[in-house]
């Protein structure tokens, strides 16, 4: 962080909890909890971006919508500029600011954005680009003219490449490629000149050739517009890419926990969660050469079991244990406290200390290796 305003918190997560209740056999056999996100806490600050990767079905997806406000907590807190999101949300109808939160929730809505995995299940498939795009200028800013808004538009569209925007703004959005919509999302969400956007999977439905383009693209609008990105993915090597770019920073989740935070270099360069590790080892441009001996070591995946837990019944103690090759008897007992090892990088792992009685526990038996994270499936 700089010390030009960017350490300024923009969104607050802490000890949050998504719970889900399920029912299995329609209701036969009772409905069972699944822990999405199980106590996570998270900062996001001014014009940061933070990259958050993991396997399908980790919880990557439902914090992110929980951290703008479209998934409600089972547990914790949400907050946004200090002002709790759910309490301003309960609060809508009372008298302006004689609630006492100092954001209303029509504010917080504007402010925390987002962009799908797919562009073109989100756009309108009935109007043209340009009307997609003058609604929310109409909403948020309704004294801007016609002619104005149809100019902000056009300059958008020519900046991200769409052009000429006269014709593209008379387009529907089925006559543009996957790429094309996905810039048409993305300008929507900054029209709105938000502090935070979710971008949950937003180039995983592009061709690779056009990738970092994408990328690209969006890092160069966040330092023209000044926002930030909570950035899911579950390739770590984009996560590396747009987090080095922006000096951000990587987030690894599993099963509803993050395990592993810190700057990019101390994920990928010093990964200290055995978990980090796996998911380093299936990303074979970033495991080679000495840097992959030396953390790795070995030539199977490093992984004790294939399949991941069922989120309903996770595992006792350390939600990684029945994977993870470093695991001893205190993992199945005690689940990890948080972890400092180097400014700015967290680490949920008894190996982190020292001290711990980790170190004297009995080994866990081997039962099986060369499973590839990343196979399972649900968000």
């Amino acid at each position: 962080m700089t010390d030009d305003g960017e350490d300024e918190v923009v969104v607050s997560l802490d000890d949050l909890h998504v719970h889900f209740e399920n029912s299995r056999l329609f209701g036969l056999k009772g409905a069972e909890t699944v822990k999405a996100v199980d106590g996570v806490s998270l900062d996001v600050h001014r014009n940061e971006v933070v990259a958050l990767v993991g396997e399908s079905g980790c919880g990557k997806t439902t914090l992110g919508k929980a951290a703008i406000g479209l998934h409600r907590p089972t547990e914790g807190s949400v907050r946004y500029r200090g002002t709790d999101v759910w309490e301003a949300k309960d609060a809508r109808g009372l008298l302006s600011r004689g609630n006492g939160l100092e954001h209303d929730f029509e504010e917080i809505r504007r402010a925390l954005q987002i962009i799908h995995q797919d562009p073109e299940a989100s756009l309108d498939a009935n109007s043209t680009i340009e009307s997609i795009l003058a609604e929310p200028l109409r909403r948020w800013q309704p004294e801007m003219s016609r002619t104005d808004r149809r100019e902000h538009i056009h300059g958008f569209l020519e900046y991200v490449g769409l052009e000429p925007a006269s014709a593209f703004a008379e387009r529907y959005p089925h006559q543009l490629s996957g790429g094309q919509q996905q810039r048409v999302a993305l300008v929507r969400a900054l029209l709105m000149s938000p502090d935070l956007i979710l971008a949950d999977e937003a180039i995983s439905a592009l061709d690779v050739s056009l990738r970092i383009n994408m990328m690209d693209l969006m890092l160069e609008l966040q330092a023209a517009v000044d926002t930030s990105y909570l950035y899911i993915t579950h390739d770590i090597s984009n996560a590396r890419y747009v987090a080095k770019q922006s000096g951000g920073r990587i987030g690894i989740m599993y099963l509803g926990k993050l395990v592993e935070i810190g700057p990019v270099d101390q994920i990928i360069e010093n990964p200290q969660h055995p978990y980090t590790k796996a998911l380093l080892w299936a990303t074979p441009d970033l495991a080679s050469g000495e840097r992959a001996e030396a953390t790795h070591g070995i030539e199977d995946a490093p992984l004790r079991a294939i399949d991941v837990p069922d989120a309903s019944d996770p595992p006792s103690g350390c939600p990684f244990h029945d994977r993870c090759p470093e695991a001893r008897t205190v993992c199945t007992e005690e689940m990890p406290g948080t972890f400092d090892q180097a400014p700015a990088h967290e680490v949920r792992c008894f190996r982190a200390d020292d001290d711990h009685d980790y170190w004297e526990s009995a080994a866990l038996t081997t039962t099986n290796s060369g499973s590839t994270p990343g196979q399972s499936a649900g968000d």
